[in-house]
């Protein structure tokens, strides 16, 4: 007897002891399972906090789903197609778009699903954007959408109600090649750098400086000038050098924490306020989502 033709309660027992992975791949069957799926295992889907596009070390994602207590699941992973790709392959229309699909037993270390969709080299944007068309149908506007990357030669694509986040652990010392890559990326949500070069890495005007989040390991504290650029909400420091305003240099390190000081300076270009802390060789600095006038107001 086919799962379609029991009755509804019936359904929504077995699909509820399916894990994710194996829901996602039935998803795919039709589009009454779909339904069928979405409709029986609406609760459990808003245990689902995010989706992932893991784009580490090469231009291939692997897609996963983070819960909210924390748990991890990975759903599938996009690559290019092999030269002799074998004829195990099959295709499914995703979207409206035929992809090939393909079992694996094994696929990568850091993959730990089976299932695996291949592309030609000419087609990677069409494949992408077609499979986040159907997770954003499958799973809704409920769930947090990201592509996260650590590669800046790679171009980031522009998909829907997705925020971007990017660790850059390696920076190539050709700097027009990074100003380059944030000019044609969208909007960033997060930053994660590690910088050692005393100079500047990208134009004042990049868009590195829009970021939601900027979070830095840095040598030098003008470089990148993340005081004198940036334009999110939050930006956190680590740095070896600071230069104070006496011109005296030492060793120190920036912390993340409470900021119970009263002492403040306003960003010229938006006219929001920052603490500012200074204990021994403790350094604080937190920006508030607040003007001068909304502050003060505040810690009357």
């Amino acid at each position: 007897m086919k799962l379609t033709e029991y009755p509804y309660l019936v359904q929504s027992e077995i699909l509820h002891n399916i894990d994710y992975r194996d829901l996602f791949l039935l998803s795919f069957v039709s589009n009454k399972m779909k339904k069928i799926i979405k409709s029986s295992q609406r609760n459990r889907f808003e245990n689902i906090k995010s989706l992932n596009y893991k784009c580490y070390r090469n231009s291939h994602p692997i897609i996963y789903i983070r819960l909210k207590n924390g748990q991890k699941t990975d759903l599938l992973a996009v690559t290019k197609r092999q030269k002799f790709e074998g004829p195990e392959c099959f295709s499914l229309n995703v979207s409206g778009k035929l992809i090939d699909f393909k079992f694996y037993k094994y696929y990568a270390t850091s993959y730990f699903g089976r299932f695996v969709a291949t592309f030609n080299p000419d087609e990677s944007t069409a494949v992408i954007e077609s499979i986040h068309k159907y997770n954003l149908h499958f799973f809704g506007n409920s769930v947090d959408y990201y592509w996260r990357t650590e590669d800046h030669e790679i171009n980031i694509p522009k998909l829907q109600n997705v925020s971007t986040c990017m660790e850059l652990w390696y920076i190539s010392p050709d700097t027009d090649n990074l100003n380059d890559f944030f000019s044609t990326s969208p909007n960033l949500k997060s930053i994660s750098i590690r910088t050692t070069t005393p100079r500047e890495l990208v134009r004042p005007d990049s868009k590195f400086y829009q970021a939601e989040c900027v979070d830095t390991f840095q040598s030098y504290i003008t470089f990148p000038d993340i005081f004198h650029h940036f334009q999110g909400k939050r930006t956190f420091i680590q740095c070896r050098r600071v230069e104070w305003y006496n011109e005296k240099k030492e060793d120190k390190n920036t912390e993340a924490g409470p900021i119970t000081s009263c002492t403040y300076v306003v960003r010229e270009t938006d006219k929001h306020v920052a603490s500012v802390l200074i204990q021994g060789d403790i350094f604080r600095f937190g920006v508030w989502d607040m003007t001068e006038e909304e502050f003060l107001r505040m810690i009357e």
